[in-house]
């Protein structure tokens, strides 16, 4: 896996390939600003190194307090003599210092600076008291924005000697150097200078001067690895992928879903279609089922028979003998009011006498018929009925007939 570099400069990569040979180190950052952005000492710490953190801005120092468990993080200033300075605070950024001149040219260019009161120590004192007996300081990193003179000469460099030291040698936000001031502290010290990155100066301890030679070329490809911004950038990237994949699954179901919806709605469709077919078709069979019902209706043969319809009609929808006699004698008068029909019943009755008895009993005939319906069935003639009638009078002699016949 790449190394991921957190530094401004990329001045981990270098002290990576430096320090290769460390497990777990321990550094000294002074002016250690946020706990990751442009940070030194990041990459180190995730891969569980350790150390000190120095930084009198209270909100980067609450931040590394809460990124930086295993730190040690102190909120003062390092100076050349202990006590208390006003710190220039411009939030948001590594500006902040206690050097008036150069703060001044920081509210030239339109910042605003929050001056605050803050403990100042020297870096020897930090060293004695927070760096654990026997531990050796890998690195010391100093960027403290015009004091890196004080700071340097705040520390006592025979008894706490870092591997390596780097510090900002440029005066801030310009490419001027300032390394003039205080590189011949550290040089008197016994340290070699050994890199410059445009921004800093890289100096080796003599008794650790094998060293040296992994400062020969800066950041390349060989040092595999990848700018902190470039490695959030991929993560957005495959995030922003992963989404995408996940939003072009969800347009597939859709699609699907719609795919479906249309098949269902066809389908639908053709059922309604079908639908309206048959209805159709019910319709046109119940207008040709009028019309041969009017038809029926209409013919002689369903008029002479209405009487008999009735009778059959009442027997099968109340099935009791009272409404039976009573739809006799309904009958009975119905075809005694028509001249023609009673001709007919009387011809047909005078081959049945027990039913012609019967229906005599019933509608009380016996006593008050002047004149039986046998006496005028010999005035019956054919010519008085349409052929369709003389049809269906021969057609139900005919059946009286032959139940006369099953009697005898």
């Amino acid at each position: 896996m790449s190394f991921i570099s957190y530094a401004q400069n990329y001045e981990d990569v270098m002290l990576r390939r430096v320090l290769k040979s460390v497990s777990r180190g321990f550094y000294v950052d002074i002016g250690a600003a946020w706990p990751d952005e442009h940070s030194v000492t990041k990459a180190f710490y995730d891969q569980g190194w350790s150390g000190i953190n120095v930084e009198p801005n209270p909100k980067f120092h609450a931040a590394l307090v809460s990124a930086r468990p295993r730190d040690i993080n102190l909120r003062v200033a390092i100076g050349e003599h202990s006590g208390e300075a006003v710190m220039n605070i411009i939030d948001g950024t590594g500006l902040s210092s206690v050097d008036d001149g150069i703060v001044q040219g920081h509210i030239e260019a339109g910042w605003n600076p929050d001056r605050q009161t803050v403990k100042m120590e020297r870096l020897v004192d930090i060293l004695e008291t927070h760096v654990p007996a026997g531990q050796d300081i890998h690195f010391l990193k100093v960027d403290v924005e015009g004091l890196e003179e004080q700071a340097l000469r705040g520390n006592d460099w025979r008894k706490f000697r870092p591997w390596v030291v780097l510090v900002e040698a440029t005066l801030p936000m310009s490419q001027t150097p300032s390394y003039e001031q205080w590189e011949p502290i550290l040089l008197d010290a016994g340290y070699l200078f050994s890199y410059a990155d445009g921004l800093n100066r890289f100096y080796v301890a003599e008794e650790q001067a094998a060293l040296r030679g992994a400062f020969a070329y800066p950041p390349n490809v060989f040092d595999d690895f990848k700018g902190a911004d470039l490695m959030a950038l991929e993560m957005r990237l495959e995030l922003l992928e992963h989404e995408k994949q996940r939003l072009e699954h969800l347009v597939q179901q859709a699609e699907q879903r719609v795919q479906r919806a249309e098949q269902q709605v066809q389908q639908a469709a053709q059922l309604a279609q079908e639908t309206e077919r048959r209805v159709q078709d019910l319709e046109r069979q119940k207008d040709h089922a009028d019309h041969q019902l009017r038809l029926i209706q209409a013919s002689t043969s369903w008029r002479l028979t209405a009487p008999f319809r009735g009778v059959s009609n009442r027997l099968f929808k109340h099935g009791l003998k009272a409404q039976v006699w009573s739809t006799v004698r309904s009958g009975v008068r119905y075809v005694n009011g028509h001249a023609k029909l009673r001709r007919t019943a009387l011809r047909v009755l005078n081959h049945m006498p027990g039913l012609k008895d019967k229906l005599r009993r019933v509608m009380g005939l016996v006593q008050t018929a002047p004149v039986s319906m046998a006496d005028n069935y010999d005035s019956y003639n054919s010519s008085d009925l349409t052929a369709h009638a003389n049809r269906i009078y021969e057609e139900l002699q005919a059946a009286y007939k032959h139940v006369g016949q099953e009697k005898h």
